[in-house]
Formats: C-alpha cells, structure tokens, sequence
C-alpha cells in the first residue's frame, strides 16, 4: 500500500519566510495525506487557520492518512476506524463538500 500510494513531500521557506516566521524549516514529519498537508504546515508556522483548518489539525491528531483504501489511527495502518474516527471522517467528508460547494 505504501509503496503504491506513498509520495514524498517537502516544505521549503526561504530565508525570508525563515526570518519572518523565527522557525527553522527543518525536519522529517509523518505520513500524511494530501488533504492535511496544509494543516501540517500551519502547525508547523503556528498559524490557527478557519474553522475548516481547525477540524483538519484536530482530526489529523485522530489518523493522519485516509484513504478508501486504508487510514492510519494510532500509528498503525487499518481498513476501518475506530467508531469515534468514523464520525469525525464523516463530518469531515459533510465540511469538505459543503466548503467545495458554498465558496
């Protein structure tokens, strides 16, 4: 699954986003799907993002790959979600077409 699905991605500041934002872009962060990468960098930056943002970071503490195929909760890859990170998928899923539908 990994190998068929896995892309790897960089966050790349240059010197001037280094000095305005006082951080250090360096480092190797998890797995995650593309729909976080967004909220891994704002969690990276400090920024708190929208309401929409806020649900991403949370949700992403929960599992941080989704797939129809495969998540991953916990650290470990699985086909299904506990019951708690199925609801929190679903509303996601609701947030994700309402904002693709009414913006």
């Amino acid at each position: 699954f990994q190998n068929y699905y896995q892309t790897p991605y960089i966050i790349w500041g240059n010197e001037g986003a280094k000095k305005t934002l006082d951080i250090e872009l360096v480092g190797k962060s998890n797995d995650i799907s593309p729909n976080i990468l967004m909220a891994e960098l704002f969690q990276h930056i400090g920024w708190k993002g929208n309401e929409f943002m806020q649900y991403i970071q949370d949700m992403k503490h929960k599992f941080d790959v989704n797939h129809e195929a495969y998540f991953k909760e916990n650290g470990e890859y699985t086909k299904e979600l506990s019951e708690e990170n199925k609801e929190i998928w679903r509303r996601f899923q609701n947030i994700e077409y309402y904002y693709s539908h009414n913006k």
